[in-house]
């Protein structure tokens, strides 16, 4: 019996460096799996969504098309919906599905549904990032920017203290868009909803919600995350020594964080420290938004228990470890965040990234979610657009909020 090819399509998680990380993984695969040879094919995250669901609505030689996809956490309802993704329910274990973040797992089910369609693969769970020494030159304490009204002083006592030396904040992607993702933790920070999932309705016309929104971009506006140019974001970000601030979920312990990595920076390596993400008051609970990405294997495979055998070993728990430490991320088993994926020292960002595992959401996989993300990525768009020209006002945001409401509520509207 000759060798069965699996296509594997993926994200190009660490630039350069994912083809040859994971490749290492995928040697120790082909030893236990000589019948099976794996084809990987790298996408740019800005033209994933459209390339995967372009395959699925047109269809395609099936000799071209992937055997397995790596999906952004959000995407399973929308794919699922429209029969692209094969049903998993079959090959999965309970006992393992258990193991993975309970927000992540709910992304990984149908609609309405208990067929599960993914498996987690790493996750981004998002937590507040500073600089320790920029903090104590300052005089500043954790507690000091616990909420937004701390957190605006302080980022402006960097902006005036530490001008031509650090940024008091960097924008959490390095493209120009601002995602979902990056406004969820803001919102929820501020005891609001972008949409209520019950109803079906937008929240952005919600006074709480907008209230969010104009702290955010009031933070662009005022310079203290700054936008450089009318086509690029800020040059370099907290990681690479630019910002005494930054929103993330990557966790670069391979690279930034590593004395023997040519991408380390050990003035950020020595002087990084973890918090929770600022709230409107004392009184709002922390939430944060965890996402990450998810494997999937198209409908259309004909090897679908060859690929099943690929994604069980990709996700296996310590398969997923390595690979989430070299790609910078995290792992998605909640196993991982108790045992040595924290090297010792490091007691104290284990525990706020546990922290915010326990307090963090995700969104229902309904089919419009994609939908609902890229309105979003037009609406955020939009916006940069105003503060880069010098025209961002609250009556610019509601504006906006107006017109992105009734777009959503119309989406939405379709599976009420």
């Amino acid at each position: 019996m000759g060798k069965k090819h699996l296509k594997l399509w993926i994200m190009s998680n660490a630039g350069f460096q994912t083809a040859p990380i994971l490749g290492n993984i995928l040697n120790k695969f082909h030893k236990n799996h000589s019948q099976i040879e794996v084809e990987c094919t790298l996408m740019s995250w800005s033209k994933a969504w459209q390339r995967i669901i372009g395959i699925i609505k047109r269809g395609s030689n099936s000799e071209t098309l992937p055997d397995i996809v790596q999906i952004g956490s959000t995407w399973q309802g929308t794919l699922s919906s429209l029969g692209g993704l094969a049903d998993l329910s079959q090959f999965a274990d309970t006992n393992i599905l258990n193991d993975f973040i309970p927000p992540l797992l709910s992304n990984c089910y149908g609609y309405n549904s208990r067929k599960i369609y993914a498996i987690p693969w790493f996750s981004d769970v998002r937590v507040l990032y500073y600089r320790t020494d920029v903090m104590k030159q300052l005089g500043v304490q954790v507690n000091d920017f616990n909420h937004w009204q701390g957190f605006k002083q302080v980022l402006g006592l960097v902006k005036r203290r530490l001008k031509g030396q650090i940024d008091p904040m960097s924008l959490s992607g390095q493209s120009e868009n601002i995602l979902i993702h990056d406004l969820l933790p803001w919102i929820w920070g501020s005891h609001a909803e972008l949409v209520d999932w019950v109803t079906k309705k937008s929240h952005l016309r919600e006074e709480n919600t907008r209230r969010a929104l104009h702290f955010y971009f009031s933070l662009i506006n005022d310079a203290y995350m700054p936008l450089l140019g009318r086509d690029r974001m800020t040059v370099g970000n907290f990681f690479s020594g630019q910002s005494a601030f930054q929103v993330s979920g990557t966790w670069p312990v391979d690279s930034v964080f590593n004395p023997k990595s040519s991408d380390y920076n050990p003035k950020v390596a020595k002087n990084f420290g973890l918090a929770l993400i600022p709230t409107n008051s004392p009184r709002t609970p922390y939430i944060t938004f965890t996402g990450g990405s998810h494997l999937a294997i198209l409908a259309s495979s004909k090897h679908v228990e060859e690929s099943w055998s690929l994604i069980k070993f990709l996700t296996k728990k310590e398969n997923q470890e390595e690979h989430a430490r070299k790609i910078g991320f995290l792992p998605a088993r909640e196993s991982s965040f108790h045992t040595s994926f924290f090297k010792e020292g490091w007691e104290e960002h284990q525990h706020i990234f546990e922290q915010a595992i326990k307090t963090s959401r995700t969104f229902p996989s309904l089919p419009v979610m994609g939908t609902i993300e890229q309105l979003i990525k037009y609406f955020t768009g939009d916006l940069l657009e105003s503060v880069r020209m010098g025209r961002y006002s609250k009556e610019q945001l509601n504006h906006h909020c107006l017109r992105t409401s009734i777009e959503i509520d119309y989406i939405l509207s379709l599976y009420a």
